[in-house]
């Protein structure tokens, strides 16, 4: 056993982390330093002790070693141990000792990696979303048609793309009817329509960056069946968008 505490030298609990033992040290230190105490012998050797005590108690090979030797063995070890001596009533071995410390290290790394795991897959998802948010609003914007040809072609279902008209009223009272939103928007020619939805008003639809709608023109107005939204994410900012999706349907009152 072990003749000093070096708990005890640096007036630390036995449970004590890393950071905490080195402010210990350093408070300590700087006390007993014989710089500080000139001539004093007895200061000198407790400055001594305190660097032996950090020496060991600082390196985590040292302090497990240090403590297995009866300064204090760790909860996990005690625990384990007390449940084998009750089963057995026999004295531990060195060789089951180590197959103890081995348990617990195996199973705290296992634990690890699963965590691990889980996250990086929630990642991934989180990515392959975005990824196809970013494709579909990636394609060209002569892909899709303006109000202009809308009103060409009235009565026929197209798609145009554009952006909302914050400076116009954007309306959805779901006291007077749940199922009529009304709002502008302007397309890639910058000519602006209002717009119809028969359905309730999407969520974050007024942080929407970009905007599809799939529907017809009905004399002025755009009627949509469906609205396409790409909106900043929540994950990352400036980089990945979500793109949310609303189509009308009936809102229960």
């Amino acid at each position: 056993m072990k003749s000093k505490d070096y708990y005890k030298i640096l007036q630390i609990d036995r449970t004590a982390d890393s950071q905490e033992i080195k402010k210990a040290f350093r408070k300590l230190a700087k006390i007993h330093h014989p710089d500080k105490n000139p001539g004093d012998e007895n200061a000198s050797n407790v400055f001594k002790s305190i660097i032996e005590a950090y020496e060991i108690l600082k390196d985590p090979i040292k302090r497990k070693a240090y403590d297995k030797d009866g300064k204090g063995i760790d909860k996990d070890f005690i625990y384990y141990r007390t449940k084998e001596k009750r089963r057995s009533n026999n004295s531990y071995t060195e060789s089951n000792s180590t197959h103890q410390r081995y348990y617990y290290s195996q199973s705290s790394r296992n634990t690890i990696r699963s965590g691990m795991k889980k996250l990086h897959i929630i990642g991934l998802i989180i990515v392959a979303i975005s990824i196809v948010g970013i494709v579909l609003f990636s394609q060209d914007y002569t892909t899709y048609e303006t109000f202009k040809t809308a009103t060409e072609k009235q009565g026929k279902d197209i798609k145009v793309v554009g952006n909302l008209v914050l400076n116009k009223p954007i309306d959805y009272n779901p006291a007077k009817d749940a199922n009529l939103f009304t709002f502008y928007m302007k397309d890639k020619d910058n000519e602006i329509r209002k717009v119809i939805f028969k359905g309730a008003q999407p969520q974050d639809f007024r942080r929407s960056e970009q905007l599809v709608l799939t529907g017809k023109m009905q004399g002025d107005e755009f009627y949509t069946s469906n609205i396409l939204m790409k909106c900043p994410s929540k994950y990352v900012d400036n980089e990945i968008k979500e793109v949310k999706e609303a189509s009308a349907m009936p809102v229960k009152k």
